[in-house]
């Protein structure tokens, strides 16, 4: 069972989506709790979401590696598994703003993408690039910085636990999309749970 969900920060609505299909991996902890270097499956998911944007507008930049974003990231995939739950805003209440506030990270944009039980980077970055609000947030060419944190553990409900942030700093080019129409909401409902 996979579930996917998005949210977005500097824009007046937010979008959840959900599908389908995630890897274990271990690496060192950093005092911070996040591992030292990024995994094989977090590198990949970069190189997939950079390629996608790529193939969709040949001038959009390559997403950025922050490493704030990063460890914001696979902090909030870790506590998914962890607390067992799958949301954009973890049970104390804290959404995807709340957790890069805490940090030196600022922002003027700034989304995330959410996933469980996708077993590949593969699988992931295909659920995604199929959801619309998903999808619009990855080929969103004013989002020039992301943060990719996956984490696995067996005894959660999903195992595979997938969190990407996209992030833009104030002052910084290329130039913000136009804000989609205030009020729209878009989900995609498939054969599993919805957030």
């Amino acid at each position: 069972m996979v579930v996917l969900a998005l949210l977005i920060f500097g824009s007046p609505f937010y979008i959840a989506a959900q599908t389908a299909s995630g890897q274990p991996g271990g690496s060192v902890l950093t005092a911070a709790g996040a591992p030292a270097a990024l995994s094989d499956f977090e590198s990949e998911v970069v190189r997939l979401v950079n390629l996608e944007r790529k193939q969709n507008d040949a001038s959009c930049p390559n997403l950025a590696l922050h490493p704030t974003l990063r460890q914001v990231a696979y902090a909030h995939s870790k506590d998914m598994a962890d607390r067992n739950f799958f949301d954009h805003t973890n049970p104390d209440g804290e959404g995807p703003d709340d957790r890069v506030n805490k940090t030196n990270y600022k922002w003027e944009r700034l989304a995330e993408n959410i996933a469980a039980g996708y077993e590949t980077p593969q699988a992931v970055v295909e659920g995604w690039m199929n959801s619309a609000g998903h999808r619009r947030n990855i080929l969103n060419c004013a989002y020039l910085d992301t943060g990719v944190g996956y984490y696995f553990r067996v005894e959660s409900e999903w195992g595979h636990y997938w969190t990407q942030l996209f992030g833009r700093q104030p002052g910084t080019r290329p130039e913000p999309e136009p804000e989609p129409e205030p009020g729209v909401n878009e989900a995609a409902f498939l054969p599993l749970m919805l957030r």
